[in-house]
């Protein structure tokens, strides 16, 4: 369970909820208060994900994984194309946080899995396998000086998404 004093990379989420920067939506997000829909403030969140600002990035990934789960319609696809685009190009982050943040689990690493392979569903008919493949190369070419641990966990999420696809 996550309280205010849990703490994500370095802050508690209190620091994050009162942060005057996290926009408002995205409190309610976490806090569940309210859920994830394809207005038009819930879906400008999925691009704060690639935000420049080290401290709230944390926040935005933890608050939009947490709404995975629940992604259905219109507010689903974005999602997916957003992770699959979030794993291909900030992997090393991406494993940073499922391999050191205690609050993202493995249930959590699943759902990002099952997002991807959705998308790669969508956007490769007929050439899945080939898209997996290309997922791996290119997660393995975005994780710069990566130690065994690392790539053991890229080839675990790309399992995953393989196990997903239909």
């Amino acid at each position: 369970m996550v309280t205010k004093d849990s703490i994500l990379s370095g802050n508690r989420i209190s620091f994050y909820i009162n942060h005057k920067e996290i926009p408002q939506v995205c409190k309610e997000l976490f806090r569940n208060t309210r859920q994830p829909s394809d207005e038009l403030d819930v879906l400008a969140l999925l691009d704060s994900v690639f935000t420049s600002n080290d401290k709230t990035r944390p926040f935005y990934f933890l608050t939009i994984t947490r709404t995975m789960a629940k992604a259905d319609g219109a507010y689903a696809e974005p999602l997916g194309m957003m992770a699959k685009q979030f794993v291909e190009t900030r992997t090393k982050e991406f494993i940073t946080y499922f391999r050191n943040e205690s609050l993202l689990t493995d249930k959590d690493f699943d759902e990002w899995a099952k997002k991807v392979a959705g998308e790669i569903e969508i956007s490769s008919s007929g050439r899945e396998n080939e898209e997996v493949k290309v997922l791996k190369e290119k997660m393995k070419l975005n994780c710069e000086r990566c130690d065994e641990g690392q790539i053991k966990t890229i080839d675990d999420f790309v399992d995953r998404v393989g196990h997903h696809r239909p």
